[in-house]
């Protein structure tokens, strides 16, 4: 992803698993940004979003699992913004990142409420379940989050009612089987 006239991406150098890195176009230009999960293990940044200029995206860590990073390109300025899952084994897996009217959407894990749309100021406390479309674990299930017209626009799965389209709204309900 693009942020600040640099290009963000993941990669893996042989040496310290996939990671987070960043060019500006030129040899002398590309560096690691940060070594997320040191020891050679990878992070597997993914889902960069440009938001309120740093790279948001979800990453693996030794301690927290998969969970909502954030970077300003610099290795001290990379942090986790929120651990929504907590625990190693316990992965949020943040997934369809997308900016939509001033707001960092995506649907993850907490644990408690299944896989749901969650919204993110870029703080942790800013950081917040959203929408709950299912009933408790097992409910719901965000399959694709975008933006049309300036409404954000998800398509969900429900376990009680199947696949349902959202625009602010339930617009249709639909059965792929």
């Amino acid at each position: 992803i693009a942020s600040n006239n640099k290009l963000y991406f993941s990669a893996d150098d042989g040496t310290n698993g996939q990671e987070l890195w960043k060019t500006d176009g030129t040899i002398s230009g590309t560096s690691m940004v940060s070594n997320i999960k040191p020891g050679g293990s990878d992070s597997n940044p993914d889902g960069m979003v440009s938001f309120n200029g740093k790279v948001y995206f979800s990453a693996t860590h030794t301690t927290t699992g998969n969970e909502l990073w954030m970077s300003d390109g610099t290795s001290a300025g990379t942090s986790l913004v929120k651990d929504i899952y907590p625990g190693y084994s316990n992965d949020s897996n943040p997934y369809s990142l997308i900016v939509i009217n001033g707001s960092l959407l995506f649907g993850a894990n907490d644990g408690v409420s299944g896989y749901e749309l969650w919204s993110s100021d870029g703080t942790n406390n800013g950081t917040i379940l959203h929408h709950e479309f299912g009933l408790g674990m097992h409910g719901g299930y965000i399959r694709e989050i975008t933006e049309l017209n300036g409404k954000t626009c998800l398509l969900v799965e429900n376990v009680e009612s199947g696949y349902e389209l959202y625009c602010e709204q339930i617009i249709t309900t639909f059965d792929f089987n």
